[in-house]
């Protein structure tokens, strides 16, 4: 048999997929998952978002494949309020997300959820 051996598969590190949105302005929670409210806390409301880093991406590959979730949380869960999810498993939730957005007035907040469902349903 001859050739080189075959070079093991690398994959990206959460923290390196998470740096990604982190370099848009995210904020990491003490859990370890991301969240976007505009002004650079985890105060509610705010976006949230989960990824699962471990051995989903290949270095250059695609990192929706880490997102497993995101969704919108106005912090009043069993108050009357609550969240929405948007993103499962790498994969759009809810197909009537634009007319599902969050309800913010937030200019900030309204475009990074405009982007990163732009970014999942087009690439």
């Amino acid at each position: 048999m001859s050739g080189s051996p075959l070079s093991p598969i690398t994959y990206m590190f959460t923290d390196d997929i998470s740096k990604k949105f982190r370099d848009r302005g995210w904020v990491r929670g003490s859990g370890g998952d991301l969240y976007y409210n505009g002004n650079g806390t985890t105060e509610h409301p705010h976006l949230h978002l989960r990824i699962r880093g471990q051995r989903t991406v290949r270095v250059g590959g695609d990192i929706r494949l880490a997102v497993s979730m995101l969704a919108w949380s106005d912090g009043q869960q069993g108050r009357g309020g609550g969240g929405w999810t948007y993103i499962r498993d790498g994969e759009i939730h809810d197909r009537n997300w634009r007319r599902n957005q969050p309800s913010v007035r937030s200019g900030a907040v309204i475009e990074e959820f405009a982007w990163i469902m732009d970014y999942f349903a087009n690439g």
